[in-house]
């Protein structure tokens, strides 16, 4: 914690809220002059016995903290503190008593277990203790990033996930899937506490997302090639499938082969993501590909897309009859504004295999439909 004044604020909106369950603390600086130099000492008076409690401030939840407070618990030197922030939301309070980690916040949130006592007070005040509260960082949980959570919830929809899980599957930092997730419990997309955590309306996701999201936002470039639909499809799985290159068939190319219905014979849609740009122009030379700057009539159009969400739109993409397909979840969002049957294929992908698969009722299916319709 920096700021003196903050540091300050905090440390005496702690006394004063202990103070209102009857508790009497003195507060010790170990330095006068800077109490950011090291953590403030809080001796609390129970039973004519002295507790001593180390407090430790923070401005906010870093993506190492909750290593460190595992750590704590591991050596049993947590039992001597207590950890105050700006803002604890319910899953980060559930994840810390779940450690017995004492704990308060500037909304009036104490947690706090000492021999002889507990006092748990959920809080939950929108007035932050003085003057002082922290700016809350803004999530978008349809950012590319972010959006990793809600593909993974997607990909087991059954599942419980713990925060720590989500962030190591996903390759994002702890401290933003605490950030992500407490956004999706605030929205009712998701249910539970950090160690449990459960997908809960997949409709409302489905139907916000598709109002965030635009298969538009990708660029796209389109080649002639000198092949049938399934000519085309039987030479990539050949020259770019043995590749490094990361893609995947999308868009009405995606449905066709996920479950059918579509039939679209002059175009092939696929995300492509070369490590550098060379290495796509290779393997368009391996498929005889001619840059047009619109569709050839009487030719087979191949448009390659680079996604607006990068590698992340690749994110849970499976093998559908020889050629990987990028996850329904990224199939439904990228059809629902496509002009040529997108939003009939969507729903027709909606019904037949992703709303069955993240259990949607006919009620859900239906919401979602009228949302894109």
């Amino acid at each position: 914690m920096k700021s003196l004044a903050a540091a300050e604020t905090m440390i005496n909106g702690l006394v004063a809220c202990l103070a209102e369950s009857g508790l009497q603390a003195r507060v010790h600086h170990p330095d006068r002059s800077d109490a950011s130099a090291a953590d403030p000492v809080l001796d609390i008076e129970i039973d004519g016995l002295s507790h001593r409690l180390r407090v430790e401030l923070k401005s906010r939840w870093t993506s190492g903290l909750d290593a460190q407070l595992d750590r704590s618990v591991g050596d049993g030197s947590v039992a001597a503190s207590i950890l105050v922030l700006p803002r604890l939301d319910a899953t980060r309070r559930a994840w810390l008593r779940e450690r017995g980690i004492n704990h308060a916040d500037m909304t009036g949130v104490v947690y706090l277990r000492v021999r002889g006592l507990l006092i748990h007070v959920d809080g939950g005040s929108k007035r932050h203790w003085g003057a002082f509260a922290l700016p809350q960082r803004t999530v978008n949980p349809f950012s590319k990033k972010a959006s990793l959570v809600l593909r993974r919830f997607f990909q087991s929809p059954n599942d419980s996930h713990s925060v720590t899980a989500l962030a190591r599957e996903t390759g994002i930092a702890v401290g933003w899937a605490w950030d992500v997730t407490s956004e999706l419990i605030e929205r009712g997309y998701i249910s539970g506490t950090g160690e449990d955590l459960r997908l809960a309306d997949a409709a409302s996701v489905l139907a916000h997302w598709c109002n965030a999201y635009t298969w538009k936002k990708s660029k796209r470039r389109s080649f002639v090639v000198p092949y049938t639909k399934h000519e085309l499809e039987v030479r990539l799985g050949e020259v770019w499938g043995p590749s490094s290159l990361s893609w995947a068939l999308t868009l009405l190319s995606g449905a066709q082969r996920r479950v059918g219905h579509v039939m679209q014979d002059n175009v092939t849609f696929l995300y492509a993501l070369p490590a550098v740009p060379a290495q796509l122009d290779r393997q368009l030379t391996g498929i005889h590909a001619t840059e047009v700057a619109e569709p050839v009539p009487g030719t087979h159009t191949l448009c390659v897309l680079e996604p607006y969400y990068g590698h992340t739109a690749l994110f849970g993409m499976a093998v559908s009859r020889g050629l990987p397909t990028v996850s329904d979840l990224q199939l439904f969002v990228d059809l629902a504004h496509y002009p040529v049957r997108g939003v009939e294929t969507a729903v027709h992908l909606l019904h037949t295999s992703l709303g069955p698969y993240v259990g949607m009722t006919p009620t859900d299916i239906a919401r979602v439909e009228r949302s894109i319709s």
